[in-house]
Parts: structure tokens; C-alpha cells; sequence
């Protein structure tokens, strides 16, 4: 009987030892993958000239003096405080526009914010 009751603390042992081998490898694997994540954010302020196309959905369209279109989504509450965008009254008017662009990489699919600083009515 006691030959049974030590085979049985020797495998009880071993699935022990065996259980927590597999834990400490599947931990080194989730460590290795989360530490090649390349994850990374950054901001960039900018100005320019631009015309104001016009206001649709909460995002502001300008067309700037190189010739992009940029759609802020993110917009200065002061601003509309100042320049009501939303009715139609700057339409086609040229202002100088501070921004910042906002890069995300997440899950590795590159994600930009445009986000409206201040504007100045020239």
C-alpha cells in the first residue's frame, strides 16, 4: 500500500512540476509577444493658410495652400466660440490654421487625428 501511495505523490508531483513548466513557458511566450509590440504615439503642430470648405458631421474642411484637404475631427471649443463654422458665414474665407497631427499605431494599423489648435481670419 505504501508503494501505491508514493507512485501516486511521484505522479501527483511530476503533473505538478509538468503544470507549472507549461505555465512559466505559455507566460514567456505572452511576455515575448507584448514586448514586440510596436506600439508608438506622437504629435506634430503644424500651421498653415487654408480656405474653409465647410462644416459637415463635426468635422472642419479646409483645403490648404499645398493642396491637401484635411478634415479636423477634433476642434478647439474656443474656436467655434469664436467663428461659428457650423452656419455657412466663413465659407470660402482664408485663415491662417494651427493644427497638430496625432499618430497612433495601434495594433499596427497607423491611425491620424487631426486636431484644429486655433484659426485666424485673414
Amino acid at each position: 500500500m505504501s508503494y501505491k501511495i508514493l507512485i501516486f505523490f511521484n505522479l501527483n508531483i511530476f503533473w505538478s512540476f509538468k503544470k507549472k513548466v507549461i505555465e512559466i513557458f505559455l507566460d514567456s511566450l505572452f511576455f515575448l509577444n507584448t514586448s514586440r509590440m510596436n506600439y508608438y504615439n506622437a504629435k506634430q503642430s503644424l500651421s498653415s493658410k487654408g480656405l474653409f470648405i465647410g462644416y459637415l458631421d463635426g468635422y472642419a474642411t479646409f483645403h490648404l495652400e499645398n493642396d491637401d484637404i484635411i478634415d479636423f475631427e477634433q476642434i478647439n471649443k474656443r474656436i467655434l466660440a469664436v467663428y461659428d463654422l457650423k452656419n455657412g458665414d466663413f465659407k470660402n474665407k482664408l485663415f491662417e490654421i494651427y493644427y497638430t497631427e496625432i499618430f497612433d499605431d495601434l495594433d499596427n494599423e497607423d491611425f491620424i487625428v487631426f486636431r484644429l489648435d486655433d484659426l485666424k481670419l485673414l
